[in-house]
């Protein structure tokens, strides 16, 4: 991450702090968490490509592979909140990160296979072939 996109992120991640300091509270969407919210989008990408159990599996790894892009716990406390609000596309701080890990992800269903590798060999040697292209 280069000074201007950190300083970026911070600026962002302190303006959502303040916000949720000052009592303001979001309103409850239908993610729990960060998490849920990447096993959901990545459940969207996939959709009519290999059976549930495939689906499931892949978009477990990729947001294994989403978590790991983040840099500390209070980023990932501001991510849960958004992620749970009623809109989280619409969060800056969320289309940042999934920017940040859209770009380390790649492009291709070999770049996909490559990124997920390490989080679950098994599910990516089983099912790879549905990750999208």
């Amino acid at each position: 991450m280069n000074r201007a996109t950190a300083v970026a992120f911070i600026f962002v991640t302190g303006l959502l702090a303040a916000c949720s300091a000052s009592g303001s509270k979001m309103a409850q969407g239908s993610y729990a968490n960060y998490h849920s919210y990447l096993v959901g989008k990545a459940m969207k990408s996939m959709q009519g490509k290999g059976s549930a159990n495939a689906q499931m599996a892949l978009a477990n790894c990729y947001a294994n592979f989403g978590l790991s892009k983040i840099n500390t716990w209070r980023q990932l406390e501001v991510l849960d909140a958004a992620a749970s609000s009623s809109d989280p596309e619409s969060s800056s701080v969320v289309q940042f990160i999934d920017g940040q890990i859209q770009a380390a992800y790649g492009s291709t269903n070999q770049q996909h296979r490559e990124a997920l590798q390490p989080y679950c060999p098994d599910a990516v040697g089983q099912f790879g072939q549905y990750l999208p292209d």
